[in-house]
Formats: structure tokens, sequence, C-alpha cells
């Protein structure tokens, strides 16, 4: 796979995050991203979970480049020109052909439907991949807004392990 693939979504532009992006990320190194995308990053993102994915995403990038499109992929604003979250998967497809799913927006682009839009657009393209029969993902009882973005995305609700529902779309 290409490291130029792209989705276009009404109001977003969704785009695997590159190994070099990932490292300064990894460093919080907020002017070299800004640079190396072209785009504003607002101190916020820095914040969120995915920073403790990205080392593991690196070594992902670092033993095998085809895993690009199965780790982080990152949410642009095009018209605002600014990263406002990210969604993607945690590592390559496993032996069952399935993947799991994750995603987070900063606080101030909540609750404006770009999480929805982006994550029905991921799903969207890694069910129409071979190596796809299912995509799986978790999220806390409480979490109602993670909630019903994983019903408007078609998920099916599994089971509850602890304090965290499971849940998963097939092909």
């Amino acid at each position: 796979m290409s490291d130029s693939i792209s989705i276009e979504t009404d109001r977003l532009t969704l785009t695997p995050l590159s190994l070099e992006v990932a490292i300064a990320m990894m460093f919080r190194n907020q002017a070299v991203v800004s640079e190396l995308l072209g785009i504003d990053v607002p101190a916020s993102w820095f914040e969120l979970g995915v920073r403790d994915f990205l080392p593991q995403y690196i070594k992902q990038l670092e033993s095998d480049p085809a895993n690009f499109c199965w780790g982080t992929w990152i949410m642009i604003h095009p018209v605002d020109r600014r990263l406002i979250g990210n969604l993607g998967f945690h590592g390559a497809p496993n032996f069952d052909r399935t993947v799991e799913m994750g995603y987070e927006i900063v606080p101030e682009y909540r609750q404006q439907g770009y999480t929805t839009e982006a994550t029905i657009a991921l799903v969207k393209w890694a069910l129409t991949q071979p190596q796809i029969n299912r995509i799986f993902a978790q999220c806390h009882v409480e979490n109602i807004g993670s909630i019903k973005i994983l019903e408007k995305v078609g998920m099916q609700r599994l089971w509850q392990d602890g304090d965290r529902w499971q849940w998963q779309i097939k092909r």
C-alpha cells in the first residue's frame, strides 16, 4: 500500500500517519509535526491517548512498512487546516482477518459528528480490503458518545467485559 492514501469525507480528510510524523508526535514536537503535515496541530492533540500507542505503531512500521494502513490515521479538518483527532487500528489483521479499531478527537471538535463521519469512512474502507472479515471495538459502558458512534457505524454489541462493551462489524 502506498503511503499517499487518503480518504475524503464531506468535512474531513483521513490519512495514515507516516513514520516520520509519528516519531515527531511521540516526542511532542508540535512545530515539526505542524511543518510536516502543513497544518495547525493543537496542543490538545498531544493530550490524547494515541501518544501511548505511538511507540508500538513506530515499531510496527519499522518492522513491516506494509502495516502502514493498519495503525494510526489522522483526522484533518481541511477548512480549518487543522489536525482534530485520530482513529485507526491496533495493528495488522490477525489470523482470523480481524482488526481492532479505536478513535478520539480533540475536545474543541467533539459533539459535532466528526468522529462518526471519520469512523464510518474508515470502517467502509477497511471492509473493502481483502484481508479483513471483521472489525472489533470496545468502549466503556458509560461512554454514551462512543456507544452512539459504534451504533451509527453499524457495529453490534457483543458482550460486556468488566466495565467495557465489546463490539463488532463483519463484512
